[in-house]
Parts: C-alpha cells; sequence; structure tokens
C-alpha cells in the first residue's frame, strides 16, 4: 500500500495529470470505494450494525489493498515498457513459486492433499498459478520478434506453465482449473486465425499439452488426498451452496434497490449456517447489490466494462495484448466469483493496468 501511495504521489509531481490515458476508470474507482466506504462507516458508527469481520480488515483490503493497487497500476500502465514487466513476471513467478513448489514438495509434502499454507488461502494461490500460466501461453503463442522481443527463452515459459498448472491443480481449487482451461483454449484458438501470431499447433501446442498432461496425471496418482479433494462428492452441494447465497443477496437487493441492506448481509450470510465462517456470496455482484443497491453497482459494473470492452476490441495479437487480454478474463471469470469486494487486489490491479493502456487498444 505503501509503495502504491507513494507512486501515486509522485506520478502527481512528475506528470502532466490532465493527459492521464485512464482518468475516467481513476475516477469511477474512487467514486465506487468512496461509496463502499461511506456506507461501512455509517452502518458502523451511525446504525451500529455489528460486522462478523472486524473494520480494520475491510478498510484494508479496500482502501489500502485495492484502491491504491488499482490507482498506480492505471498510472503505471501508459509511461512504462509494459510488455517487458509483464515478461519480468514470467521470470520471477518461475523463481518465487517454482522454490515455493520445491519447498512444500520437502515440507509438509504431497500428503497434505492441497498446495496451501496455514495462513495462505488455496484460492489466493491457485490464482498465482493461473496467472503465470496464461502469461506463460502468451509469450509462446507470440513468437514474432516485432511483436515479443522480450520472450528470448522457450524454457522459461515452458517453466511458467508447468509450475503454475502444479499449484492450480495441487490448490484442488475445481473452479480455478476449469478457468485456466477454458481461458488457454480460447487463447490459442484465438490467435489461430491471427496473421500476427507465429503459434506451431504441430511443435509448441502438442508440447505443452503432453507435458502437462502427463504432469497432471503424475501429480494426482500421488495423492490420494488430492484426488478427494477435486472429485468429492459434495462437489455439487458447493455449487448450490454459492447459489444459495446468491439468492438471498439478490432478495435483500429487492427489499432496498437504490441503497440496499448495507453492511447487515454479513450477519444474514452467518445465520444460514449452511457453512461455517461465511459472511461473503462469493460474488462481487452480488455482495454489492446487497451492500449498497445500484448505488453502489452501477459503478462497479463500469469498473470492469470499461476496461474489458476495451481489450476485447483488438485488432492485433502482441504479446503485450493477449498477455492482458487473458489476465482481464481470468478476474472477471473467475477471480470475481471467488471472493468478496476488494479481498484479491489483483481484480482491480489488472484492470487497471487495461485501462491505463486504452488508447493503445482503439
Amino acid at each position: 500500500m505503501l509503495i502504491n501511495a507513494c507512486y501515486i504521489i509522485s506520478f502527481f509531481f512528475q506528470k502532466e495529470v490532465f493527459s492521464i490515458t485512464g482518468k475516467s476508470w481513476i475516477n469511477v474507482i474512487i467514486v465506487f470505494w468512496a461509496l463502499y466506504t461511506t456506507r461501512l462507516l455509517y452502518d458502523v458508527f451511525l446504525a451500529k450494525v455489528s460486522l462478523s469481520v472486524p473494520l480494520w480488515e475491510l478498510l484494508a483490503w479496500g482502501l489500502g489493498s485495492s484502491l491504491v493497487s488499482g490507482v498506480a497500476a492505471c498510472l503505471f500502465a501508459p509511461f512504462k515498457d509494459l510488455g517487458r514487466v509483464l515478461y519480468k513476471t514470467i521470470e520471477f513467478g518461475v523463481l518465487l513459486l517454482g522454490i515455493s513448489v520445491i519447498c512444500f514438495a520437502l515440507k509438509p509434502g504431497f500428503d497434505q492433499g492441497g498446495f496451501y499454507l496455514d495462513h495462505l488461502n488455496a484460492i489466493t494461490a491457485a490464482n498465482a498459478g493461473c496467472s503465470l500460466v496464461l502469461l506463460g501461453l502468451s509469450s509462446l503463442i507470440v513468437r514474432d520478434y516485432c511483436l515479443n522481443p522480450y520472450c528470448y527463452s522457450k524454457c522459461i515459459s515452458f517453466l511458467g506453465i508447468i509450475i503454475g498448472s502444479f499449484i492450480v491443480v495441487f490448490s484442488a481449487t475445481r473452479g480455478a482449473i476449469l478457468a485456466m482451461l477454458i481461458i488457454s483454449l480460447f487463447g490459442i484458438w484465438s490467435a489461430k486465425g491471427s496473421l500476427f501470431t507465429r503459434f506451431s499447433f504441430s511443435t509448441s501446442g502438442l508440447l505443452i499439452t503432453f507435458s502437462i498432461g502427463i504432469f497432471v496425471v503424475v501429480v494426482l496418482s500421488n495423492s490420494g488426498l488430492l484426488l478427494d479433494k477435486v472429485f468429492t462428492s459434495r462437489l455439487w452441494d458447493t455449487v448450490l451452496t454459492r447459489i444459495e447465497f446468491w439468492k438471498l443477496c439478490f432478495k435483500e437487493f429487492l427489499t432496498s434497490p437504490f441503497y440496499g441492506i448495507g453492511f447487515n448481509l454479513q450477519s444474514l450470510l452467518g445465520s444460514l449456517e449452511i457453512e461455517q465462517g461465511i459472511y461473503f456470496p462469493h460474488n462481487y455482484f452480488f455482495e454489492s447489490l446487497a451492500i449498497g443497491g445500484l448505488l453502489l453497482t452501477l459503478p462497479l459494473l463500469a469498473c470492469f466494462l470499461i476496461p474489458i470492452t476495451k481489450v476485447f476490441s483488438l485488432s492485433r495479437a502482441n504479446f503485450l495484448h493477449l498477455s492482458l487480454t487473458l489476465l482481464a478474463m481470468q478476474v472477471v471469470i473467475y477471480s470475481m466469483h471467488n471472493g468478496h469486494l476488494g479481498e484479491y487486489p489483483a481484480f482491480w490491479l489488472i484492470l487497471g493496468l487495461v485501462a491505463g493502456r486504452a488508447k493503445e487498444f482503439n
């Protein structure tokens, strides 16, 4: 938070503020978090709502994590060589996540049945692995030097895909596995008909498929606990639980469609007693509708519709554009439905990067 805040402050001293590319997106995200914070403080101090999660955590996630990182990313994107930054992310991901996988294999080992630590949510780990896979895949799809001057090693990209796939599969998070496969297939399919990419399905494509397939089989066969988690009989119970949360949110939204019911939502979800410790519907859209009604949800829709409409209007598939497209798909398809507002800052960070490069997409 401090690093991002310092960057934002320094930006206003060094750059021409009125030439900000993503100025409209920055205004929207500030409006959203201002409304969210106002409702939160009103509920706690005036309406005397009893929160199930400490106030400081909600403020830290919302203002300190999501708002500041989103604004900083939007300001950062137009003035930096973002393609190089994203390729460096693959290299650092291979190094750091690779080390974490090795440490995990040593202790606690595969018998734990999932890639997570005592204070690390498996969903967060799966998000990191999925991002590494998509960045590695983008660098393999776009091999033309003019469109991707950063990718000088196929080995790094393959390692990124293998390490990322391990983390996604071994996190035992079905949504992340499904999202990774769907988005990867979309990336390959969209590049197939593009004249701007040089992706050989007879070599690289088959090698990726074969490597990941062997890897997944080996991992699954060596962990009975992981198999039980991925193919658990409670799969549909989990899906129906989420739908029940969403139904409650929509029902409460209908009672107060403009302002919502506020943070009473936390106690209402907890009172369902479907699952312990669930105070959020795991869906940004329904959570926003219930907490702040249309007043809060309209800025949220603008926050991700403004960048998404830009990134999918691409006319050429260079490494930067393809990477941002796949990452934007990840945060909207998966991240947006597996946490609560503010909990996963990469949602706001990726959308900020896309919004910051909006002029190029036009």
